[in-house]
């Protein structure tokens, strides 16, 4: 497994899919779709050039941070602890912690192409019916929500088309075990309820 590369700049595209091949192996292991992975990562190149350590328009403390440009800042710092500035592992993790409690994904604010999707049908691409175009729009619209001003789909778009092209290819990994002794306990627990 490679290591985050990151820091207040803009990073190449070598640097770019170093950062992916760890988001992917993430997400992937828990059962997000590769279309809506590249979705994801084709808004993050547009938002921070799939950085953990930027902050917007490079300035410190100031509007958005990391990989989804979280603004307020404090959203990822809050939650994330005191070591938070270069907790980049942390970063997909709020991702997940956000999708598993209903957090950031709301309506946009200018309209939206995919009213009443959920973060989790985005995520596990529970809507067969939509394409690439369609996941990055709707990630953009309910997840990121930006101005409309600054919205670039087409931008977008094109990011996550070329991120589906890259990951397409690779192995899904393997899942995560769970110990036999952790499954006889949450079995143990349910039967006590």
């Amino acid at each position: 497994m490679s290591n985050w590369i990151a820091g207040n700049r803009y990073l190449s595209q070598a640097e770019m899919q170093n950062n992916v091949d760890i988001l992917y192996d993430y997400f992937a292991r828990r059962g997000w779709q590769k279309q809506s992975m590249a979705a994801m990562f084709g808004n993050m190149q547009h938002e921070s050039f799939i950085n953990p350590g930027i902050w917007e328009s490079l300035t410190p403390y100031s509007g958005g941070f990391g990989l989804v440009q979280w603004t307020p800042y404090t959203k990822f710092s809050s939650w994330a602890g005191s070591d938070w500035l270069r907790a980049y592992d942390k970063q997909p993790q709020r991702i997940q912690y956000e999708l598993d409690h209903g957090l950031q994904w709301e309506d946009y604010r200018y309209g939206t192409a995919t009213p009443g999707l959920t973060f989790a049908q985005f995520a596990y691409n529970e809507n067969p019916g939509l394409g690439l175009p369609a996941l990055t729009q709707a990630f953009m619209e309910h997840y990121e929500n930006p101005a409309a001003a600054t919205a670039n789909l087409a931008a977008r778009v094109q990011y996550a088309s070329n991120w589906f092209e890259y990951i397409l290819p690779k192995p899904e990994p393997a899942a995560s075990t769970i110990p036999i002794w952790l499954l006889f306990k949450i079995r143990w627990k349910r039967m006590e309820l």
